[in-house]
C-alpha cells in the first residue's frame, strides 16, 4: 500500500487478511487518504479476507482460466469472482466489462448501478475508439455516454486501453468529470512489469510483462504483434507447483506467436523444472518445433534470446514482470528480468 510515497510493507499475499488490511486502511486514513485501491483476488473472496471490508466501487476486469490448482475448476474461480458483489454496499457501483465473456453473469448478480466499459460492445457506456498503439504511447478517443474525449498514455497496448477504461469508469463513479479523468490519463507512468519497454543496445527493444496464464500471454503477444517492426523473440516459463493444465496450451500460444522461443524457469518452487518444460512443450506443433529451445537458466535464455536478435526485433519476456525473485524450492533467491535487461551489452 502506498500514500503520497509512503509505503507500508511488502505484502505475502495479493490481499491481504481482513484484520491487517484494516489496520492499514485506519493508518492510510490518518495519513490524509480520502480513498484507497485495492486488489481483491479471487483467493482472497474464496477465503473471506475482505469480511468486514465494504466497496463502494467494485471493479471486474475479465474471468479467464486461472488458479485451477486452489479453486478446482473453472466454475468454481467464476462463483469466487462473483463474491466481490457481494461487498458492495447497499448504493455501490459495479464498474464491468461489458467485453468480457462473463459480462451478463456479474450484470445479473447485481440489481444496483452499474457503469460497463468497452472496445466492441456498441452498448457500454464507456468505449474506447480509434485506437492506435506504438512502443512509445497508446492514443484513442473515449466516449461516454456520447460525450467524446482524446486519450494519451505512456500505457502501451490496447489491453492497457481496458485498464484505462476501468480507471476512468470507478473515477466517474466517485464523482469525477469524465472531461477530467480522461485528461488525467496521460500523467501516469507505466506500471513497472507491465508492458515495460526498453530500447536495446543493438536496435532491438525488450518487453518486460507479468503475463503468466494463457489468456494474459495471447493478449500480450497480440498486442506485441502489433508493435514489432521485426520479430518476434520470446523467453517465458510456467509456475511450479500450480496449474499444469495451463502450460501446454501457453506452449502453443507462444508457438503460434514468436518467431522465437525460449521455454525457461519462473518459479518452479518444489517441482521439477524438466516436467514443467514437458508440460509446455506438449502444446507445441511439430511444425513449430524448430523454433523452440528449452534453456532452464533465465538469465542464460534471455541472453540468448538477444544474441539471437536484430534491429528491429521485440523480445518478450513474459511471467515475472515486477518480481524481484525467483523462488527454487521453499526459498527466494534475488533475480529481476529489469535487472537482466539493463545489463544487457
Amino acid at each position: 500500500m502506498y500514500h503520497n510515497g509512503w509505503k507500508v510493507r511488502e505484502s505475502e499475499y495479493t490481499t491481504g487478511l481482513a484484520v491487517d488490511t484494516c489496520r492499514y486502511l485506519q493508518e492510510l486514513q490518518k495519513r490524509g487518504a480520502k480513498a484507497a485501491a485495492l486488489e481483491v483476488s479471487s483467493h482472497a473472496l474464496a477465503l473471506q479476507r475482505m469480511s468486514g471490508l465494504p466497496l463502494h466501487v467494485a471493479v471486474v476486469t475479465n474471468v479467464t482460466r486461472d488458479h485451477i490448482d486452489f479453486h478446482g475448476t473453472e466454475a468454481a474461480y467464476l462463483q469466487a469472482k462473483l463474491a466481490i458483489l457481494q461487498l458492495l454496499v447497499a448504493d455501490g457501483i459495479a464498474v464491468l466489462n461489458a467485453d468480457d465473456h462473463n459480462f451478463a453473469n456479474f450484470a445479473a448478480r447485481w440489481e444496483g448501478r452499474t457503469i460497463s466499459y468497452g472496445i466492441h460492445n456498441a452498448n457500454a457506456a464507456l468505449r474506447a475508439e480509434n485506437i492506435e498503439a506504438d512502443a512509445a504511447e497508446t492514443r484513442f478517443e473515449l466516449d461516454y455516454c456520447g460525450q467524446r474525449f482524446p486519450v494519451s498514455s505512456r500505457l502501451i497496448g490496447r489491453f492497457q486501453v481496458y485498464n484505462i477504461l476501468a480507471a476512468v469508469s470507478v473515477a466517474i463513479a466517485m464523482g469525477a468529470q469524465p472531461a477530467h479523468a480522461a485528461a488525467a490519463i496521460a500523467g501516469f507512468s507505466p506500471v513497472p512489469g507491465r508492458m515495460e519497454s526498453y530500447q536495446l543496445p543493438n536496435g532491438a527493444h525488450a518487453l518486460i510483462d507479468f503475463a503468466h496464464n494463457p489468456d494474459g500471454l495471447r493478449n500480450l503477444l497480440e498486442n506485441c504483434a502489433a508493435l514489432r517492426s521485426r520479430r518476434l523473440l520470446l523467453v517465458f516459463g510456467c509456475g511450479g507447483d500450480r496449474d499444469r493444465g495451463k502450460r501446454p496450451i501457453m506452449g502453443r500460444i507462444g508457438a503460434d506467436y514468436a518467431d522465437r522461443c525460449w521455454i525457461t524457469s519462473d518459479n518452479p518452487r518444489t517441482e521439477s523444472p524438466q516436467q514443467i518444460f514437458e508440460d509446455i512443450l506438449a502444446g507445441i506443433p511439430d511444425d513449430s518445433a524448430h523454433k523452440v529451445e528449452v534453456e532452464p537458466d533465465r538469465r542464460k535464455a534471455i541472453k540468448l534470446a538477444y544474441a539471437n536478435s536484430q534491429p528491429g526485433d521485440l523480445i518478450v519476456i513474459a511471467g515475472k514482470g515486477h518480481e524481484a525473485y525467483m523462488i527454487f524450492g521453499h526459498t527466494k533467491h534475488p533475480y529481476s528480468d529489469k535487472e537482466e535487461v539493463l545489463d544487457l551489452r
